[in-house]
C-alpha cells in the first residue's frame, strides 16, 4: 500500500513537514512526523525548473522544529530543550548501566560489558512502547548543542525561495552560467548552502547548559549538502555547519 502522509496549513515552512498516521496502544489513533526519508521538498526556481531536496543523517528530526503543539513560546522552548537533552544522550544505551555505543559489538546489538540485549536509548524504547513509525530519529553522535531551524518563523514561500536559490548559486552562478547551459554540478559532488532567511529568530543556536532567554537567535545558516540526482536534479541535506 502506497504511503500516504499528511501536511499542515499553517502558510509557513512548517506545512513541507510531512506526517503519518500511528495507533498508539493507550492514545489510539495520532500522527507523528514521517521518516527521515519520507521527507522531500520540491522547490522551483523562477524560470519553472523544479529541484528535489531530500535528507540524511536524520537532518528533519535534529534540525527543523516546528511549533509546539502546546501554548506556545513556552512550549516550543520545552519542545527545544527535550530535543537537546535526546541528542545529549543519543550513545547511551538504555541497559542499566548507560553503557554506550561503543560498548556494544560492533552491530549494535549485544553489549561487552553488561550482555544486554542490543543498544537502544531510553528515547528510542519510549517512541517504541508508543508504536511511533520512527523509533530512533535522532541517532548519532551525541552533542550539547542543537541548532533549530523555525519553520513556524518563516512563510512557506519565502522559504522555498531561500533554499532554491541557495542550490542556483552553484547549479547556475551568476557570473559563467547563460540561459540553456546544463547544470553545473554533477553526481557527488559537494557544496556549503547558505539559508539566510532575514527574520530574527528564524534559527536558534540552543545549549543544555543555557536557558531559553541565552540561546542565540539568528536570521540563517549554512547546511552542506550532496548532490544525488541528476532527473530530476536532487540535493540531499545532511549537516548543519553553522549559523549566520
Amino acid at each position: 500500500m502506497p504511503q500516504t502522509f499528511e501536511y499542515q496549513s499553517t502558510g509557513t515552512a512548517a506545512d513541507l513537514i510531512a506526517y503519518e498516521k500511528y495507533t498508539d496502544p493507550i492514545k489510539g489513533k495520532r500522527i507523528s512526523r514521517s521518516k527521515n526519508d519520507y521527507q522531500e521538498w520540491l522547490v522551483q526556481a523562477r524560470d519553472g525548473e523544479i529541484f528535489y531536496v531530500t535528507f540524511k543523517n536524520n537532518f528533519s528530526k535534529k534540525h527543523l522544529v516546528t511549533d509546539s503543539k502546546k501554548t506556545a513560546p513556552t512550549g516550543t522552548d520545552k519542545k527545544i530543550q527535550k530535543l537537546l537533552d535526546h541528542r545529549s544522550k543519543a550513545d547511551q544505551c538504555n541497559c542499566n548501566s548507560q553503557h554506550k555505543f561503543s560498548d556494544h559489538h560492533h552491530t549494535g546489538k549485544w553489549c561487552k560489558k553488561c550482555g544486554c540485549n542490543k543498544f537502544q536509548t531510553p528515547y528510542s524504547k519510549d517512541r517504541a512502547s508508543h508504536n511511533k513509525p520512527d523509533r530512533d530519529p535522532l541517532a548519532g553522535a551525541p552533542t550539547i548543542i542543537n541548532t533549530c531551524i523555525m519553520m513556524n518563523k518563516v512563510q512557506k514561500q519565502k522559504f522555498e525561495d531561500v533554499v532554491v536559490n541557495s542550490i542556483l548559486v552553484h547549479e547556475k552562478p551568476a557570473a559563467t552560467w547563460q540561459v540553456g547551459n546544463p547544470l553545473q554540478k554533477q553526481i557527488n559532488d559537494l557544496v556549503v548552502l547558505e539559508w539566510d532567511f532575514n527574520t530574527p529568530g528564524a534559527v536558534v543556536q540552543a545549549a543544555n547548559n543555557q536557558t531559553p532567554q541565552q540561546w542565540a537567535k539568528k536570521t540563517g545558516c549554512k547546511v552542506s549538502a550532496k548532490k544525488v540526482g541528476l532527473k530530476p536534479p536532487t540535493w540531499e541535506i545532511f549537516h548543519l555547519n553553522s549559523v549566520i
